[in-house]
């Protein structure tokens, strides 16, 4: 028991630091005693996941998924395991189940509009949209990252039609439409945001206009 509450506060102390090899083996220790033990098989796929080894990430966290009682994390970083061995389709799949067990984070959100995006901005644009739809609390801060590391500027122009006025986003959309020479969708931008600065280009955009 002793032995056992050693081994843990190795493990404990070692994913705070971020130490993952440190973690890996005191994990696998464990394992040795306990090979289907839930918390273990999901911590030492996580280990893995983060020092790039998502293969044998991958087995792991599908062996904790079969007996999982529905903690989100654990699809989540399957996402990301897959997601790390360019499987993008089966990444999405896991990311909607995390989704779909409760997930409030905008980690889950990031990672899932950031996979369709790179499949399909238009799927990405879609899922935005019903996530919104479905009241999930975490869909601004996740899409605003998604956004701002997308390579086109779509994502970042839906997230401001839908209300945010996160400056960054904001800026990334306001040069899509410039570019364009867009009138009417800088407009329709600017009157989204309603902070100062949106309403006085918006005055100053009417009176080019008229």
């Amino acid at each position: 028991m002793t032995r056992n509450k050693s081994w843990w506060q190795v493990i404990q102390e070692s994913l705070q630091a971020q130490n993952w090899p440190l973690a890996e083996g005191a994990l696998r220790r464990l394992l040795e005693t306990n090979p289907d033990h839930l918390e273990l098989l999901d911590l030492l796929g996580y280990s893995l996941l983060m020092q790039g080894c998502y293969i044998e990430s991958e087995l792991l966290l599908r062996r904790a998924l079969e007996k999982s009682t529905k903690n989100f994390w654990t699809p989540h970083k399957l996402g990301d395991a897959l997601r790390g061995q360019q499987r993008m389709d089966e990444a999405v799949e896991y990311y909607e189940q995390a989704l779909d067990w409760g997930s409030n984070s905008a980690l889950t959100v990031r990672n899932l509009l950031q996979v369709l995006d790179g499949i399909n901005v238009d799927s990405a644009l879609k899922r935005l949209n019903r996530l919104v739809s479905e009241g999930n609390i975490a869909w601004e801060e996740g899409a605003i990252e998604a956004a701002l590391a997308s390579s086109s500027p779509e994502l970042a122009v839906l997230v401001c039609t839908l209300g945010s006025s996160n400056e960054a986003v904001r800026a990334k959309a306001y040069t899509q439409a410039l570019s364009e020479l867009n009138l009417k969708g800088l407009k329709e931008l600017l009157t989204s945001g309603g902070d100062n600065f949106s309403c006085a280009l918006t005055q100053r955009l009417t009176y080019l206009s008229c």
